[in-house]
């Protein structure tokens, strides 16, 4: 019972937080969607149009499916970290107020000490890393 609650409730948010995102007017969306969909642009650039809709994916897994405490937060870790990746690799590519305030200044950061090409081989090696990890535990299950 707990557990439909939670779900429901962490759905609504979700979705609430997504689409406040996408449309962000305060007379649709309320004062606090507008707000929020600023600052959620401002720290997370282009992405923060689709992550809080694809967040929804990880938690109907955590709803549906019964497994293990340690099961389920390595593969919470290892999509986060596949979430940094794309916040990396965003923050590389584009320019301007998309970039993502967040990732775009440890970007900025370790430019100065590893040049162009470091980071391009820090993004490839956790984008390699996520997914080796994700293939292994998909692989086991089977």
């Amino acid at each position: 019972m707990l557990r439909d609650t939670l779900f429901i409730a962490g759905f609504g948010i979700l979705f609430y937080l997504g689409i406040a995102t996408i449309i962000a007017d305060a007379s649709i969306i309320g004062a606090y969607g507008a707000t929020f969909a600023l600052s959620n642009v401002y720290i997370f650039g282009y992405v923060a149009y689709t992550y809080l809709l694809l967040l929804m994916v990880p938690l109907f897994y955590w709803y549906k499916y019964d497994g293990g405490v340690h099961r389920r937060l390595e593969m919470s870790g290892i999509f986060a970290l596949l979430f940094l990746a794309l916040l990396f690799f965003q923050a590389m590519v584009v320019e301007g107020s998309y970039r993502g305030a967040l990732i775009g200044a440890v970007v900025d950061f370790l430019s100065i000490y590893i040049g162009a090409f470091g980071l391009w081989i820090l993004w490839l090696m956790m984008v390699t890393v996520s997914v080796v990890l994700v293939m292994e535990q998909s692989l086991s299950e089977l």
